[in-house]
């Protein structure tokens, strides 16, 4: 589907009334899924992703080994102040 998709544009509609956005979007989608240097949108459209925000395409999305970390991890604690 063209960008934004149906599912995606209307959720990115409903954020603009009601979220004060810091960031600004590259991309006029709503991310589902990554994996490795690929996201998925919430219209099933599958998307190099070249920009690697925050440091994630570092290793790629869901890479396994970052996963099995983040789950014992977050087994253990996830918060501190």
């Amino acid at each position: 589907t063209e960008l934004p998709g149906p599912r995606s544009a209307a959720v990115l509609a409903r954020k603009a009334e009601v979220v004060v956005d810091a960031l600004d979007i590259h991309v006029p989608a709503v991310i589902d899924h990554g994996l490795g240097a690929r996201v998925t949108d919430i219209d099933g459209n599958t998307l190099l992703d070249f920009s690697g925000g925050l440091g994630c395409q570092l290793v790629g999305y869901s890479h396994p080994k970052v996963v099995e970390a983040v789950q014992k991890q977050a087994a253990r604690v996830s918060h501190t102040d």
